[in-house]
């Protein structure tokens, strides 16, 4: 996910916030990869926010893909924790209400569920660190269990494959390739960044093409 900002990239060891937003530790996640892999899952969040450490998981989406083919779809929204209303912002940009989100189940009691769709697969998303680092400060702090799937950005491989162009957001990527969709509801995004990455995967490296 990337609604705010187009920079918005973590280093693969970034600080864990602990008790009133200091840094405990060291985010343990897995490695980086710019390789499709045959099979992995594609994830997107909505959020209230930036920042993991205060700001709130509102909407899970993802899509498992096998060979091209989506096999799975995962989608739920989330309450957060204590409970607080949207910004007009969120909801402007997302479409979610409060009315969605206050008889959710909270990510602890989607945790199980969410963990058997991730299981082992590598995880694609476009700026996916974003993502990566909510999900991991949630698990982390709920069961002390670390988040270290392999992972792919559909971001970083774009500005490989074409280099030079003025943005790489979402959705300034599906207008350069002419890729149609609804923006900005995590199962919507997923689907868009899936079909990016397909467009990129039949580009070599360095040619920009749209």
């Amino acid at each position: 996910m990337e609604p705010y900002s187009e920079s918005l990239f973590g280093d693969v060891s970034e600080p864990v916030p602990g008790e009133n937003g200091e840094p405990r530790g060291r985010r343990k996640k897995g490695k980086p990869t710019l390789v499709r892999p045959l099979s992995y899952i594609v994830l997107d969040l909505e959020t209230t926010g930036l920042d993991p450490s205060v700001d709130a998981i509102i909407e899970i989406g993802g899509i498992t893909v096998r060979a091209g083919r989506i096999l799975d779809r995962y989608r739920t929204f989330v309450r957060p924790e204590p409970f607080r209303s949207l910004s007009p912002f969120v909801k402007n940009l997302t479409g979610i209400t409060d009315q969605d989100i206050q008889n959710a189940p909270a990510f602890r009691e989607i945790l199980p569920s969410l963990r058997d769709f991730i299981g082992g697969h590598t995880i694609v998303g476009h700026n996916i660190n974003f993502d990566l680092n909510f999900l991991y400060d949630r698990i982390f702090s709920l069961t002390g269990e670390t988040l270290d799937n392999p992972y792919l950005d559909t971001r970083k491989l774009a500005k490989k494959v074409v280099p030079g162009l003025p943005h790489y957001s979402l959705e300034f990527l599906c207008q350069h390739f002419g890729i149609e969709g609804n923006h900005h509801r995590a199962v919507d995004d997923c689907l868009l960044t899936e079909k990016l990455q397909e467009r990129l995967s039949v580009l070599p490296k360095g040619r920009m093409q749209p």
